[in-house]
């Protein structure tokens, strides 16, 4: 009886073994976005601070990233709440969206973009989106992911305050632009 068990346990890990994974699903979808994706020879120098323009629906860019993997980012609507963009990371091992709402700066304002968000959703790997309300206080989610280093890193791409660095890639000498349109 032991050895039958035993057996059927055994057939069943190598079944279940052999079934394609979300993972393995991340790894196609990363092989393929970077296969069509051209690797620059050359590198570009940094061209130092840049001010930052108006956002436009449909323009977007991709990045290659030392995981391997890519970094999306998007401009999806333009409505009330302000300019949605859509900043979508993938590697190997995960792959999270986020949709973002920001509202553009005052003409005297140099605010930290964190400062500029509205509104949040985000969707990690194959989990129920969580909307995250920026404009109501007191919610200590929002106030994590408002202090989290990632979040900052995030947001910091899409609207740099005054006077700061424009960076696109945490690692300048790994991350070289993939796409641009």
């Amino acid at each position: 009886m032991r050895c039958n068990v035993a057996g059927s346990v055994m057939v069943l890990a190598c079944f279940a073994a052999c079934l394609p994974t979300a993972r393995d699903a991340y790894k196609s979808d990363v092989d393929r976005t970077l296969l069509v994706a051209p690797t620059p020879d050359r590198q570009i120098a940094a061209v130092g601070p840049l001010a930052p323009h108006p956002w436009k629906v449909g323009q977007w860019a991709t990045y290659r990233t030392p995981d391997p993997g890519y970094e999306t980012l998007s401009v999806v609507a333009i409505d009330t709440c302000g300019t949605w963009l859509s900043f979508e990371q993938a590697t190997y091992s995960f792959h999270t969206r986020w949709l973002i709402c920001m509202r553009a700066p005052g003409s005297d304002q140099t605010p930290n973009p964190v400062d500029l968000v509205q509104l949040v959703i985000v969707k990690a790997d194959d989990g129920t989106p969580a909307l995250l309300d920026f404009r109501a206080s007191g919610d200590k989610l929002v106030s994590a992911v408002r202090g989290s280093q990632t979040f900052s890193r995030i947001v910091g791409h899409l609207m740099p305050a005054a006077g700061k660095e424009t960076r696109h890639c945490t690692r300048r000498s790994t991350c070289q632009p993939a796409t641009s349109r």
